[in-house]
Formats: C-alpha cells, sequence, structure tokens
C-alpha cells in the first residue's frame, strides 16, 4: 500500500509532460502562437541601393514578340515619394543555352521617356525572340546608374521581317564576320493609307540595336563608327507605285504610305524595301540587280486597324 501511494505522484507527473508534449505539438502542426509564412517576392518588383523600381505591364499584358510596351514606376526608398527626373535606361538579354554552352543576345529598344506621372516612365522593347525553358529573357532597367532586374516571360509570335546588308556593310560574329540585319518591325496599328515600322540595326554580335534614320550612327566590324547619311524607306501593294516613308523625327520610327490603298477593314500585302546610303538590302545578304528583284523587299500581310 505504501508503494502504491509512493507511485501516484510519478504518474501523475509523467502523464503531465506527455500532455504538455501533445499540446506543444498540437500548436506547432496548427501554426498557433507562430508568425504566417513570408509572401512569395513580387516579380514585377526590385529595389536599388536608392529606389523600388515597378515593372507595370501596358500593351499587350504579356511580353510578346514584337512591340511590347510597358512603364517603369520609381519611387524613393527614403519616404516612397515619385522618383521623377532620372535618367532611365533599358538592356535586355536573351541567355540561350546551346550545346556550346551559354550564348546572349539583345533586342531592340525605343528611348525611355518620362510620362506625364511624376516617377512613372514609358519604356518599349522590340522582342525578336520568345522565351522557352532553354532560352531566357533577362530585363535591367537602370535608373541613374541603379540596375534593377526583371525576368520577363516573352510570348511566341510572328518573326519580325527582316532585310541584310551585302559584304560592305559587316558586323562581327564570334571570330569571324556576317552581314548586318535590318529588322522592320510593326510600330502600331496598319490603315487604310499608311503601315508605321520601327526600323533597328543589328551590331556586332548582336549586343545592341541601333535605330535607323538619316544622321544615326551605327558600329562597322572594325567597331569604327558609321553615320548613316541617307534612309530611304518604301512601300507599295502592287510592287509598282512605290511610295517613299517618313521618319518621324524620332529615331527609327517611320509611317510609309500604302498605294493603292487598303479598303476599310480589308486585308492586303504591303511590300517594302530599304535603301541606306544608295545600298538596296536584301532578304539573302546578295545584291541586288533591280530594284523589283524579289530579294530586294520584304512582305507584311496586313489588316485595316491591326
Amino acid at each position: 500500500m505504501k508503494e502504491e501511494q509512493k507511485m501516484k505522484p510519478i504518474k501523475a507527473y509523467t502523464l503531465g509532460l506527455v500532455l504538455a508534449s501533445m499540446t506543444l505539438l498540437i500548436t506547432a502542426c496548427s501554426g498557433g502562437g507562430s508568425s504566417a509564412p513570408a509572401a512569395p517576392p513580387n516579380p514585377n518588383v526590385a529595389l536599388t541601393a536608392n529606389y523600388k523600381v515597378e515593372y507595370v505591364p501596358v500593351a499587350p499584358a504579356n511580353p510578346t514578340m514584337g512591340k511590347t510596351t510597358f512603364q517603369v514606376r520609381v519611387t524613393n526608398l527614403s519616404d516612397g515619394t515619385p522618383a521623377g527626373g532620372l535618367d532611365v535606361l533599358l538592356a535586355p538579354m536573351m541567355n540561350m543555352t546551346t550545346i556550346m554552352g551559354t550564348m546572349t543576345h539583345s533586342t531592340p529598344v525605343d528611348k525611355v521617356t518620362e510620362s506625364s506621372t511624376p516617377g512613372t516612365y514609358d519604356c518599349t522593347v522590340y522582342y525578336i525572340m520568345a522565351s522557352s525553358s532553354a532560352d531566357t529573357w533577362e530585363l535591367k532597367v537602370i535608373v541613374s546608374g541603379e540596375t534593377a532586374t526583371f525576368s520577363p516571360s516573352v510570348m511566341a509570335a510572328a518573326m519580325p521581317p527582316k532585310l541584310r546588308g551585302q559584304t560592305d556593310d559587316l558586323i562581327t560574329k564570334g571570330t569571324g564576320t556576317e552581314t548586318r540585319t535590318y529588322f522592320l518591325l510593326k510600330d502600331g496599328p496598319t490603315t487604310t493609307t499608311s503601315i508605321s515600322l520601327f526600323i533597328a540595326a543589328q551590331e556586332n554580335n548582336k549586343m545592341s540595336f541601333s535605330q535607323v534614320y538619316s544622321g544615326a550612327t551605327l558600329t562597322t566590324e572594325l567597331d569604327n563608327p558609321w553615320t548613316i547619311t541617307t534612309v530611304s524607306v518604301e512601300a507599295t501593294t502592287d510592287l509598282v507605285s512605290w511610295q517613299s516613308g517618313t521618319n518621324t523625327g524620332t529615331g527609327g520610327h517611320w509611317t510609309l504610305p500604302i498605294s493603292p490603298n487598303l479598303s476599310n477593314g480589308g486585308t492586303g500585302t504591303v511590300y517594302v524595301r530599304l535603301i541606306v546610303d544608295g545600298a538596296q538590302k536584301s532578304t539573302d545578304g546578295k545584291l541586288v540587280s533591280a530594284p523589283t528583284d524579289s530579294n530586294g523587299y520584304q512582305t507584311f500581310f496586313v489588316e485595316d486597324g491591326k
């Protein structure tokens, strides 16, 4: 009897420990008494030393091959106020995984301008390649020397038309050379009377692109500057009635008259040729024997309003 009385406090003590342990275990499993898990980082927000940089989609909502517009909203980390009047640059880079290792190239971009909203900047990238599991885009936004990095997933679309220079218009490619590529990128909806294009020229190793207009400076394969004297961009719908386009005065933006015109709401084919300093660019990098040779122009299938 005495032994049983001595054992009761021990059993009670042990049972207390078990109950306490079970309570702690239940509390841990239910999340009670602990803070909520941290929210995943926002892929459209990046911080630099002095700024919060936000990527704001515009059109299309998802980055897509061809023209993609968006805004960059910049605020001061110190007080959260809009950071206006800054120098903002875009540096997109495609990282391609191949059997030879990783290869990189850039894509054409337009000049960044501040919108009517202080601290919000209008941006345009013309993507020439879509993302994939092996090919990914990195978009660096450089704000007054500070870099914010985003990783846009670029959707596939039709390949942009392009023309090429000949043997007098070369750029470097690895340890060799190749003829320069000129990209003719749709820059807005087609109307019955005109088509808008953004024209950009590939530079050495495809690491940058220069806008094409009279007075623009490109780089030769020897890294020497080449200032363009004259540019003529011409369009037609019948391969006969060629009309000269007009540079809008803002870099590589061109408006080309369509002749004969499209019908209202109609579709058609527009042919475009590019002549830089007297040399007509071609689809195959070979000389164009006659102005209307089939290798001397690119073809756009268009629809009024699109």
